[in-house]
């Protein structure tokens, strides 16, 4: 399914800021113990510059039928991952899964989830797997009248290898999704 979300973009001097605006249930705010629970109400952006599939694709080029919670899967603990880094099921090399990051081949992953009224920053990348890095955003947000808002708030430049560097005149992909009404693992909108 699919869900409207309305996506405002700004950047200063030092700063990347993206303001997420979508229609949802407001299940998480009313029941923080869904949070804990991996059910709750969130939007996760994924972000890339130098995947030529990723700008045709989105974030499906990250999704597999054989991750966890998907119909394919045989009980590994296998997370998003770039089908670019498999070769016949198998991860590719550690020196070609560097070359990759190396040249900025990955997707920066920000997730903004709420736990009651709290909202919550994750800052992670997906390469050969989704993996959290140094949590360089902040996440503001709200849920009033039947919508969520959110804004996340990143340097340009963190210094992190697992960021990709914001810069002034580079085009970036976005793909977005919506986790609403208490749905985990690979239920979203």
């Amino acid at each position: 399914g699919f869900v409207d979300v309305a996506v405002q973009a700004a950047y200063d001097a030092g700063n990347f800021y993206l303001r997420l605006q979508w229609a949802g249930s407001g299940a998480s705010v009313k029941d923080a113990a869904l949070a804990a629970d991996d059910k709750a109400d969130r939007i996760s952006v994924q972000i890339a510059d130098k995947i030529s599939t990723f700008r045709n694709f989105g974030c499906f080029i990250t999704c597999h039928d054989d991750e966890e919670h998907m119909p394919a899967n045989r009980g590994a603990e296998t997370h998003l991952y770039g089908y670019y880094t498999r070769d016949k099921g198998a991860v590719k090399d550690q020196a070609t899964l560097d070359g990759y990051r190396s040249k900025g081949q990955f997707m920066d992953l920000w997730i903004a989830s709420f736990a009651g009224a709290e909202v919550k920053a994750s800052d992670q990348s997906v390469l050969d797997s989704r993996t959290e890095d140094n949590n360089d955003l902040t996440a503001t947000g709200s849920y009033e009248n039947g919508k969520y808002t959110v804004v996340i708030t990143r340097k340009l430049a963190t210094g992190d290898a697992n960021d990709l560097a914001l810069t002034d005149g580079t085009a970036f992909s976005i793909g977005i999704a919506v986790h609403d009404n208490g749905n985990g693992g690979r239920k979203h909108y």
